[in-house]
C-alpha cells in the first residue's frame, strides 16, 4: 500500500468520528446555522447527536445527506432513453 492510499484511509476512517459544531456544519453545507436550527426543529436535515443543549453533526454525515440529494442529468436522459426504447418496441410510440 502506497502512502496515498494510507493516508486516504486514514483520512476515510476520521472522517466517521470527526463531529463539527453547527457554525462548522454549516459553511460545509454552504447554509446557515439558523437554516440547521429549522431543519432539526422540522426533522429534516442531516442526522445529527445532541447531549444537552449541545449539538454536533458527524462529518461523514453532512457528506451522505449531500450526497442524497445529488442529480445526474446523464442518468436521467439514460432513463428516459431507455423507457423510449422499451415504448417503441411495444408500439407505444410512433
Amino acid at each position: 500500500m502506497g502512502s496515498f492510499e494510507r493516508k486516504k484511509e486514514k483520512w476515510e476512517t476520521h472522517m466517521e468520528t470527526l463531529f463539527v459544531n453547527d457554525i462548522v456544519a454549516a459553511k460545509l453545507l454552504s447554509s446557515s446555522p439558523k437554516t440547521l436550527r429549522n431543519w432539526r426543529h422540522l426533522g429534516r436535515g442531516p442526522a445529527y447527536s445532541k447531549r444537552g443543549r449541545m449539538v454536533r453533526y458527524r462529518v461523514q454525515d453532512l457528506l451522505d445527506f449531500m450526497a442524497s440529494g445529488r442529480i445526474d442529468p446523464e442518468g436521467r436522459i439514460k432513463d428516459y432513453i431507455e423507457k423510449a426504447e422499451v415504448m417503441i418496441k411495444k408500439g407505444a410510440m410512433i
